[in-house]
């Protein structure tokens, strides 16, 4: 083999040369330095010093250790035992500039590397490790369930369960999609047409109200008693179809894709036939293989807190006002109980929607 090596730098620690083949020539380094911890594997650990310089001067000349395959270590004191000792000492590094030379995968596979790490950092660093701050506030938040159980409950252990809950529920996971002239539209108050329209909107058959009058009564007697429909409307404004009417022009903008129920325009049928296609598909042959999980999900609507819904209402956007004409018509629901076929009394609800 005809190779021409020409030493171009060298000490005690390392020595440069190039070798020149073919009309080619190849720079290399030969340092002298201690393993890094993860490179050795015995009874005595090598110095924490070198280590350290070594790391610190590859970090700084922004050299990359290229992988190597074969044996972990390259080199051992050829004892046995308690003795034996065994440390990588050849090693590989190069910089991006030598490494953009080849294989395109490999350089590839290399910098989404070097941005996982980066991204890891960065989301140490501006994000404060999502995952770690989700965990503690769920177990401050258990703690603090723990006390109201043991000592039962407090205005003091009250007001820092509550406290705990914000940082669940953080105002940037719910995007801010209701501008200002969207909130003035939603709270304008009704026009005489519009709330005809929502009084004719109701199911004539529906069971009447707490006043004893059904949705008929209303349409069928409308020219007789509309000026005192429109003045109580506009003096509470509390219709509970005028807010779904008003609501329906920005529901497709706040409400996600995927959610088909009680949306005009979208079929709940539409999930049930993508589920059984999906099942149906559970058999054909695909890498990694397929799942399908069945997860019991309660439904919610009669156990869902008001405050709750309020605040992920005022995280979209929605004014103070606006908020208010829902807890209203929250607040408007009652039950009676069922006795011997009788219904007995009138309550308020405390939680749930209609």
């Amino acid at each position: 083999v005809n190779l021409y090596p020409l030493i171009l730098a060298a000490d005690d620690q390392h020595v440069t040369f190039s070798i020149t083949e073919n009309n080619k020539t190849y720079a290399l380094s030969a340092i002298y330095a201690a393993t890094r911890a993860h490179e050795h594997r015995g009874r005595s650990t090598p110095a924490r010093l070198p280590m350290k310089e070594f790391q610190k001067w590859t970090d700084d000349s922004n050299l990359i250790h290229l992988p190597t395959i074969g044996a972990e270590f390259t080199w051992n004191n050829g004892r046995w035992g308690l003795r034996h000792t065994e440390r990588r000492l050849d090693r590989a590094v190069c910089n991006q500039s030598w490494l953009d030379l080849w294989c395109p995968m490999f350089i590839l596979n290399k910098k989404l590397k070097l941005v996982k790490e980066k991204l890891k950092t960065w989301n140490k660093t501006s994000f404060g490790n999502v995952h770690d701050l989700v965990n503690s506030t769920e177990q401050m938040l258990q703690h603090i369930q723990d006390q109201i159980q043991i000592f039962g409950p407090s205005n003091e252990l009250l007001a820092e369960e509550k406290i705990a809950h914000e940082p669940l529920l953080a105002d940037e996971v719910i995007p801010h999609l209701i501008t200002d002239d969207i909130n003035a539209l939603m709270t304008l108050l009704p026009s005489h047409q519009e709330i005809k329209s929502a009084v004719f909107a109701l199911n004539g058959d529906s069971a009447p109200g707490l006043d004893g009058f059904g949705a008929f009564f209303f349409q069928h007697y409308w020219e007789i008693i509309k000026q005192d429909v429109f003045n109580a409307v506009l003096e509470f404004f509390t219709s509970s179809w005028i807010l779904p009417d008003r609501l329906a022009k920005v529901m497709l903008s706040i409400i996600s894709e995927e959610q088909m129920g009680f949306i005009q325009g979208r079929n709940i049928k539409d999930c049930i036939c993508i589920a059984s296609e999906a099942a149906n598909l559970l058999h054909n042959k695909s890498f990694g293989g397929n799942l399908a999980l069945e997860i019991d999900i309660s439904k919610a609507f009669d156990t869902l807190e008001w405050s709750f819904l309020l605040k992920v209402l005022k995280c979209f956007g929605f004014n103070d006002l606006f908020c208010n004409w829902i807890h209203v018509i929250l607040k408007s629901a009652f039950l009676s109980i069922s006795i011997n076929g009788k219904s007995e009394g009138y309550f308020n609800c405390t939680r749930g929607v209609r």
